[in-house]
């Protein structure tokens, strides 16, 4: 698996080095998106959905805020349930002519529930990558991420995915893998 996520970062940068003019990267958009993960340590598979946004403040800077409800398939006779609120602020350095350096620092606000068993955390995510427009309708990107929160810290990596279907309009196709967790991602996004 580690191999082919490899690949396909290779993939992406190369890709990046060919960059069609188009209309720019855009920090301006709302994403809902329905999300699936699979913890390898404890074997629990959870789906649901989330919602994120970014919204720009200055040509380099921009504020973000996320939140996310997942449930686990029933366990016991009961689910697991996670939320997660998120709200940060990120900064962006072009690199190339299409190509976007990021990186986003949030804070970070999760409950979880399970039966009569409820715990709740803030913790911060600290989020670094890249995003081309490797087409005039398709940005591509990549980031590594470190989320600490419920006294446990993991590192990720992810690779994305926008393509536009009309002009403010965005499919978009997401993968990540932790240490310890697989999680995929298929949504809309409007930019505004």
């Amino acid at each position: 698996m580690l191999k082919n996520i490899t690949i396909l970062f290779t993939l992406l940068i190369l890709s990046s080095a060919s960059v069609a003019k188009s209309d720019g990267i855009s920090y301006n958009f709302v994403r809902l998106e329905a999300n699936q993960s699979e913890n390898s340590d404890s074997d629990i598979d959870m789906d649901g959905l989330s919602i994120f946004g970014a919204m720009s403040v200055t040509e380099n800077f921009f504020l973000a805020i996320g939140y996310g409800e997942h449930k686990s398939e029933k366990i016991l006779n009961d689910r697991i349930t996670q939320d997660i609120i998120q709200i940060g602020v990120g900064g962006h350095i072009p690199v190339h002519e299409q190509v976007d350096f990021y990186g986003v620092l949030s804070l970070v606000d999760g409950d979880v529930e399970y039966g009569q068993f409820s715990d709740s955390d803030t913790g911060n995510n600290i989020e670094v990558g890249f995003i081309s427009k490797a087409r005039k309708n398709i940005e591509i990107g990549g980031a590594f991420a470190r989320i600490s929160i419920f006294d446990e810290s993991e590192l990720s990596y992810s690779v994305f995915t926008n393509i536009d279907i009309i002009e403010a309009v965005s499919v978009t196709l997401r993968f990540t893998l932790g240490e310890d967790t697989e999680a995929s991602g298929v949504g809309i996004r409007y930019n505004f």
